[in-house]
Formats: structure tokens, sequence, C-alpha cells
């Protein structure tokens, strides 16, 4: 069976008291694409904005954790990994060049890469959302 995350909103509606607030995040990854129907391809808010109310649930905030900078310092830190040689010899004479590397993408990029973040004023291009919701006070879905 696919995976289906809706039935997890569902069943979170399910137990959550009228008035009650779930709080929730989830890996995004992704840009924003397909707007406004990007409910079905990624948890963007368009997804969190589709879904929450068919199960009773209002939208009350929906952050970005993060904008362009922090997806893009957390993937310069999964570069190394994803260019390291896979066997044993590859591995052994990559490892100098792996060690420098490491100090600009393990270090100096994700510690730029942070402080580089307070400045996007349109983050989009995020590594998830940080979603508010409160339940109906009468529990049926909107």
């Amino acid at each position: 069976m696919p995976p289906q995350p809706e039935r997890v909103i569902t069943e979170l509606a399910r137990i959550l008291k009228p008035g009650g607030v779930l709080a929730i995040t989830a890996p995004l990854i992704s840009g924003i694409h397909m707007a406004p129907y990007h409910f079905c391809s990624g948890f963007s808010p368009y997804w969190y904005g589709h879904f929450m109310p068919l199960n009773g649930l209002e939208v009350e905030s929906c952050q970005p954790n993060g904008g362009f900078f922090a997806f893009y310092g957390q993937e310069s830190r999964r570069f190394l990994h994803m260019m390291t040689p896979q066997n044993r010899l590859g591995r052994a004479l990559f490892f100098p060049l792996k060690a420098l590397l490491a100090i600009w993408f393990r270090l100096l990029m994700p510690v730029a890469c942070h402080f580089l973040d307070k400045t996007d004023t349109r983050p989009e291009l995020t590594v998830g959302y940080f979603v508010l919701a409160r339940k109906n006070l009468g529990g049926a879905a909107g």
C-alpha cells in the first residue's frame, strides 16, 4: 500500500478534542510547484490547506522551517557523502580530498547558510513547514 499521510491527519483529528491544537511538521525538501495544487505532491502549505479542513481542522499558521539557505546548508552536508566512492579502495584514495572538502561543505557552508537564511524573504524552497491547526469546536469536518 502506498503511503497515505492524509490518513494520519484523519486519525489525529479524530482523537483531538474540539478546540484542541495540533502541532505538526513534515519534510518537504522541494520548491513549491504546481501552485495551488501542490497538496498532492508534498507537504506544502497547499497540502495542509487541503487536507486539514477536510478533517475539521483550521490551519492557524503554516511557517517554513527555514528558507533556501537552510535547505542549501543541509544539502551541502550531504554533498560529500554523495560523492564518496562506495568501494573500499575508492574511499581510501578519496579520503585526503574529502578531509579538505569537509572544511567547506560540512563546516563553513552550513554555518554561513545558517546566518544567510535570516535574509531569505521568500522561503518557498524550505526543508518543511511547522503547522498549527485547531479542531473545529463542533468537531465536524469543515
